[in-house]
């Protein structure tokens, strides 16, 4: 297993008529109408990330894999093609009407709009837990990567102590809809109103809806209309190698300061050479292991999600469900030139 260097870090197109009413399933409801009979050892668990053939989601599927192989249980992915909520939500649908899909791991693309999917889904049977983003009603359990305060706290710090805690600062955020990236967003305003960073000004938010051409332009439009700019925090793996690519080539490296969430295969180049100090992430590969573990335990009964039970995820550890039917993976990583060639993801 891996240490920690620093401890802490898309709205259904139309509702069928036998639908039930989101009062009847919110989770841990005893008015769920169905079991699903599909969840012996061997159960079939399907993620369902933001959207397809990301690096970020490539990762997690390694962990998951390894323990659904540890578990004897199955494990495939279906995602929609790009970040979009209403594509999300109609997969939701397809994976909870097939028999042989026992639990579904979602990353939620929107808080909201998926609720009355997975209230289907939980309906028909299925085991639903959230991980990496969540929702706000329907998930038995969210699998948080490390606790919200510490992420956007220390990605604040960190920027901060880089720029002497003044100037001008901008937010690369995915989109306005995903739940984690606000609630970081939230916590970093709350860094930012104390008084050693009252020098601190941010200007723009920059949204980069996990497209590389929009990121691009968004961030470079940044740059223009704000040439004094001291630094940017980008709690978004799509927009972190966009904006070092960007700050490269236009040889701002050390002069604007980057940091934010990414993974060490897509920025070791970057703080090798010099054009950022420093980024952070989780253990992506524990955080897809944890969330199978979890999936498998609930669909086969193993543990049944309630506030304060433990329960032991293979050689993740033993873990503790909160009393918001939350379960953290642990600390956040900061990665430097120094160890990021210990990670391979």
């Amino acid at each position: 297993m891996r240490k920690s260097v620093l401890a802490g870090a898309a709205v259904l197109m139309a509702l069928t008529a036998c639908a039930p009413s989101d009062s009847d399933t919110a989770a841990g409801s005893p008015t769920d109408k169905a079991t699903n009979n599909a969840c012996g050892s061997n159960a079939k668990i399907v993620s369902m990330p933001k959207a397809a053939s990301f690096p970020y989601y490539d990762a997690a599927n390694v962990g998951a894999e390894k323990a659904a192989k540890e578990l004897g249980g199955s494990f495939s992915e279906v995602a929609p093609a790009t970040i979009d909520a209403a594509a999300q939500a109609a997969l939701i649908d397809t994976q909870a009407r097939k028999p042989d899909v026992c639990a579904l791991m979602i990353s939620a693309n929107d808080r909201d709009a998926l609720n009355p999917a997975v209230k289907r889904a939980r309906a028909a049977g299925k085991t639903v837990i959230t991980w990496d983003s969540d929702i706000s009603e329907g998930t038995q359990l969210y699998i948080s990567q490390a606790s919200n305060e510490a992420i956007g706290t220390e990605l604040v710090q960190s920027l901060a102590e880089q720029i002497g805690h003044k100037g001008k600062i901008a937010f690369l955020v995915g989109s306005p809809t995903q739940a984690n990236q606000n609630i970081w967003l939230d916590v970093m305003k709350k860094e930012l109103a104390k008084p050693e960073n009252k020098d601190i000004t941010v200007v723009k938010t920059v949204y980069g809806e996990g497209q590389d051409q929009k990121a691009t332009q968004e961030i470079q439009s940044l740059l223009q209309q704000y040439p004094d700019i001291a630094g940017m925090i980008a709690p978004d793996a799509a927009n972190m190698p966009v904006a070092a690519r960007i700050l490269k080539a236009k040889k701002l490296g050390g002069k604007v300061a980057l940091t934010g969430l990414a993974l060490p295969s897509q920025m070791k180049n970057y703080v090798k050479d010099g054009t950022l100090k420093s980024f952070a992430l989780w253990d992506v590969e524990k955080l897809g292991y944890l969330s199978y573990y979890a999936a498998h335990g609930l669909a086969t009964g193993k543990i049944k999600g309630e506030p304060g039970e433990k329960f032991t995820a293979g050689e993740a550890g033993e873990f503790t469900i909160t009393d918001d039917h939350q379960v953290e993976l642990g600390p956040l990583l900061f990665f430097t030139k120094d160890n990021v060639d210990n990670y391979s993801y």
